[in-house]
This record gives structure tokens, sequence and C-alpha cells, in this order.
């Protein structure tokens, strides 16, 4: 069968903890949490790694083999580090599963992944001792998305929506657990398939945070068989949507040169030239690749005189630079329509030094929300932007830059006033996400960009959780992508 290789397989894991936690729950994350811990497996090199997974067989075998895991019977694949959404916050789990399977209740596996587990065997075939179950289930002919909670003999289902997903389908998702809410996507590959969300709310923690993938054992005498490939756990480190109303000074410093940066109307807004720098520190040569995603629009009338510009940087000190609009140093991802010619822009800041490093003509115009997706590796940059509307296309830029500042900071920031006009524009919905992955060079056109009609894209778990609206869910609960552009996933495409 055609997937994916996005992974190269290694695994980073650092523990910064800035959260707060309680014996039996964790308070809603809602404004921001930091800390990471992130692992990529593509399983290409057919050996269980030990540093990363213990396994535990019931019924059957858990075997890496063909560049996948493979579930025959009953097995669990638990990871040996532990994710407490309370400590790390949002805990996002994406990969692929599928099963041969003919998907009759009686010989059908079901994708199963659990958080907050201790991957013990509970009570009745198939079950944990204890979690949050994420599970895809279609006895009696019914598809449809399941979460669910183990504790002890005690089983019940949180929240269950109808799904799309039928016989031999390969099944992308994405589930995030913040000690609270938690959300369960998935994306059948194919054109024209839907994908589907369901969330649910429980903050019941156990005594242990292991995220298992397993099996169902077999029903009625006939063997189930599941397979699992590129598998990626990451953290959000810094998830802000502003909703309170109020800049979170555990999470953001300001600086303001000529104007000033307020959260109102749920929203970062910018008057002139300011500076919004993360207190913490993202140094992606320790980190792996992070990913910066968020919403930005500005009201003005984008001419060359007034309009602002999205501009945000990695490894920069968030100090201003020389020229007014500039930083001191880092790597710059800008959004710049002067002389009416709309552009995304990679460059770089070091001291009185600047430069572009790549630009590329894009798809944007006056008066468009703007959801965009930054990248780093601490070698290589990529840049997305999609405009929101029906029909309106993502652009990606990528470049490569190794030089390293002292500071290794994100700044979001604004344009200074232009020939005494005023500039205003808005930030919203940021994150900031870790994970130790890269692009393979079978990804990559000759030009270094990415072709979307070559990758099937994962709806995207930040877009998901952070930019969706009302108008993107139809009423069944699912997700059109006719309706929401989305842009290739960052956990597993950078």
């Amino acid at each position: 069968m055609s997937k994916f290789s996005w992974f190269d397989k290694f695994v980073f894991f650092v523990v910064l903890v800035l959260g707060i936690c309680l014996e039996s729950e964790c308070e809603a994350q809602t404004e921001g949490s930091l800390g990471t811990h992130s692992c990529t497996d593509n399983f290409n090199d057919n050996f269980i790694d030990g540093s990363i997974w213990s396994t535990l067989v019931d019924s059957g075998t858990v075997l890496e083999t063909n560049n996948r895991i493979e579930f025959d019977d009953w097995g669990f694949l638990v990871t040996q580090q532990e994710y407490d959404p309370c400590e790390l916050g949002m805990v996002i789990i994406s990969g692929t599963w599928w099963s041969p399977n003919n998907w009759n209740v009686s010989a059908s596996d079901r994708l199963k992944v659990a958080t907050r587990s201790d991957g013990e065997l509970g009570t009745g075939a198939g079950n944990l001792s204890n979690g949050i179950l994420f599970e895809t289930n279609w006895d009696f002919g019914s598809p449809r998305l399941v979460i669910g909670k183990h504790s002890g003999p005690s089983q019940s289902t949180l929240a269950e929506v109808p799904a799309d997903f039928g016989p031999g389908d390969v099944i992308d998702f994405v589930i995030t657990d913040d000690g609270n809410m938690v959300t369960f996507t998935i994306q059948p590959r194919g054109v024209g398939r839907h994908a589907t969300k369901v969330t649910a709310n429980d903050d019941q923690l156990f005594a242990e945070n292991h995220i298992v993938f397993y099996s169902r054992p077999d029903h009625n005498g006939l063997q189930t068989r599941s397979y699992f490939d590129d598998i990626s756990i990451s953290i959000a480190l810094v998830k802000d949507n502003f909703d309170d109303n109020t800049i979170d000074t555990s999470l953001w410093d300001t600086l303001v040169a000529l104007g000033s940066i307020t959260a109102v109307n749920q929203s970062a807004e910018f008057h002139d030239w300011g500076f919004l720098t993360t207190i913490q520190q993202y140094d992606p040569n320790e980190l792996g690749t992070i990913a910066v995603a968020g919403t930005w629009w500005s009201p003005n009338n984008w001419n060359v005189s007034a309009s602002d510009r999205l501009k945000v940087a990695t490894r920069s000190d968030g100090a201003p630079g020389i020229g007014a609009g500039n930083l001191s140093n880092g790597i710059l991802f800008e959004t710049n329509w002067d002389f009416g010619n709309p552009r995304l822009v990679i460059g770089k800041h070091a001291g009185p030094s600047q430069s572009v490093l790549a630009e590329v003509p894009a798809d944007f115009g006056p008066g468009d929300i703007i959801d965009f997706l930054i990248t780093d590796n601490g070698e290589g940059m990529t840049f997305m932007i999609q405009p929101r509307g029906e029909g309106r296309q993502p652009t990606m830029l990528s470049a490569t830059d190794d030089e390293m500042f002292d500071d290794n900071h994100v700044v979001f920031y604004s344009r200074p006033d232009h020939n005494g006009l005023q500039t205003l524009c808005y930030f919203d919905n940021l994150s900031i996400t870790t994970n130790n992955c890269k692009v393979l060079l079978g990804d990559l056109n000759v030009d270094g960009s990415v072709n979307l009609l070559d990758v099937q894209p994962l709806v995207d778990a930040i877009n998901l959780n952070f930019f969706q609206t009302e108008g993107d869910i139809n009423s069944d609960g699912s997700v059109n992508l006719l309706d929401v552009q989305p842009f290739i996933d960052a956990l597993t495409d950078n």
C-alpha cells in the first residue's frame, strides 16, 4: 500500500515544567503552559526501540516489521516515558492506523489509543486498567468515534459521534489531552473524504501517565490484526487564545517602541511598533523542530503607507534593531505586500546586517484573516500561510540558515507607523509546539517546496484546536475539508 515515509526516528526528552497539578485532577489550561517531552517513530528499522517503548502481550503479538507496528490479536505498545498533561501542558498524539480485516463485527480490529494510563490489563477482554480511551468503533454497522474512560472495573463513554470511515481505510489521527479537555480527530485518506472530530472533558488523573497504542483481542474465534505507523507525541509549549483579555506575564514579555500591545476582544492588539516575546527560550538545536502557529489580521487598507505586516521571529533576543521595525537578531518570517506585490519572506537580522533568505509570491489581499504555520529546526525553516475563505490557496516558503544567536525567544511583532499613518494588527490563537522530525527528500520538490497534491494532508491538530470557528463544523460534528483548507501538519511533514 502507499504510505508516508515522513519520519526519521530520533528521540529527545527534555522536561520543562510549569503547571498546576492536583492529586486527582488538574486545572483546565485555557491560557498557557510550558514544557516539552517529544518523540517520533516511523518504525523503519524494524526493531522496537526499548528506550521509547515497552510491549505487553496477552493473546497475540506486537512486532515492528514491514516498516510499521503490527498487532495480531491483543497487545499493547506503551511509552516508556510518562506524559502528565497537568505538568507538561497539552499532549498531542498523531499517527496512522489501518486494519486489513473486513471490518465486520466479528473480526474487525479498532484504532485504540489511551492517555493517562498505566498500560496494564484491565477488566474484560481488550480493556486497560485505567486511562482515557480514544477508539474507532464500527460494531453493528455504525462507524463512530468514541472517547471513553477506564477506571478500574468502571468503564464509561464520555462522548461519541458518527464518523466517515469504512472497510480498508487508512486513517490518520490526531489526539489532544490537556488534563481536562480531550479531542480525537480522524482523517481517512482519499479524495473527498471528511475529517471527524469529537471532544470531551474529564479531569481525572491516575497514578501513571503513559500513552498506550493497542488492539482488540480476537472475537468469536476470529483473529484481529491492525497496524500503526508514523507515531508522533509532542507537547504544546505555549498556547494562548487571549480569551481572558490579559497578557499572561508567565508566557509573554512586551516591549513597546512607539505604540501599544494590549489584549482586547480576545486577541492581542498591536498599535504601531511593539514586540510580544516569549518568556521561555526555544532553541531548535536542543528541542528539535519548533512549530509556531497562529492567526493574524490587519484592519487597515493594506496600502504601502498604512498597512501592517505579519511578522514573527525565531532565535531572537526580542530587542529592537537598526532601522524602524527591525529586531537586533533572529530569523524573520513576514508577509510583505509593498508596491502591490504580496509575497512571503524569510529573512535574517544579525546586528546591522539584514538579508533575505527566500521569498515567494503569495495569495493574500485586503481584509484577509491569515492562519500561519512556521517551523524551524535550527537549519531549515518553513513558512506557510492560509488565508481564510472558500477556494483560497495556501502558500509555503522554505529556506536554510544555521546561524544561532545568544538568545532563542520567539517574537511576534508589528510594523511601525509609516509616513505618519498608524498601523494596527492583531494576533490570536498562538501556539508553539516541538517535535523531533524532518522532511525527507522524497517529500520535497526540486525547488524545495512541498507539493500539496503529492502529500495527503493530515488535518492539522493545531489548526483544528485553535483556528477552528463554528462555521468550519458541519451539523454532524465533522469537518469538511472543502470548507477548511488544511495546513500540512507540522508534526508530520517537517
